[in-house]
């Protein structure tokens, strides 16, 4: 049996389906993919990361890509997943959205387990599935000269300034 670390990494290819989404502007495609970034980031409820995903799982329906082979990039990041979820149990968070206290669900020894922190693994874990997804998804849509291409075009503005909006592209 051979030990194949990369065999489930599926980002960065691109998978030519013709859909909808493939056939949109890449420049839009990189300024979506910003904003469903930033809305997974700040958000810290269940609902919100479940509708996140939930539109997310719709997107790659959409592209026509097989749902197995867009969940697939999951499988190689379940280690990381699962060891920040380990920190997380082990090193307890302060309460956060709002809350004062944390109501304690279970104790062992030095480990102990509250809502607060049961909160943060889920979402934590449904954050990580919901940004491999959507990275999974822009670059199973969009070939890597489009990328850079609507890279550049959205740095394009900054070249006024100095700022090498062509190099950063390319790298």
């Amino acid at each position: 049996m051979e030990f194949e670390p990369l065999r489930n990494v599926t980002i960065g290819q691109y998978l030519p389906t013709g859909s909808i989404v493939h056939r949109l502007d890449p420049r839009f495609k990189l300024l979506a993919f910003t904003l469903l970034v930033v809305a997974a980031a700040f958000n810290g409820y269940y609902v919100g990361n479940l509708i996140l995903l939930a539109a997310t799982l719709l997107l790659v329906y959409i592209s026509r890509v097989p749902m197995a082979y867009a969940l697939r990039g999951i499988k190689s990041a379940l280690p990381i997943i699962l060891l920040l979820a380990a920190m997380q149990v082990l090193l307890p968070p302060q309460p956060f959205l709002g809350r004062r206290a944390c109501t304690l669900i279970a104790s062992w020894s030095f480990i102990h387990l509250t809502d607060c922190t049961l909160r943060l693994v889920v979402v934590s874990a449904l954050r990580f599935f919901h940004l491999i997804l959507l990275t999974n998804l822009l670059t199973f849509s969009t070939s890597t000269t489009e990328l850079a291409h609507g890279v550049e075009s959205l740095l394009r503005p900054l070249q006024r300034i100095g700022f090498p909006a062509h190099e950063l592209a390319m790298i």
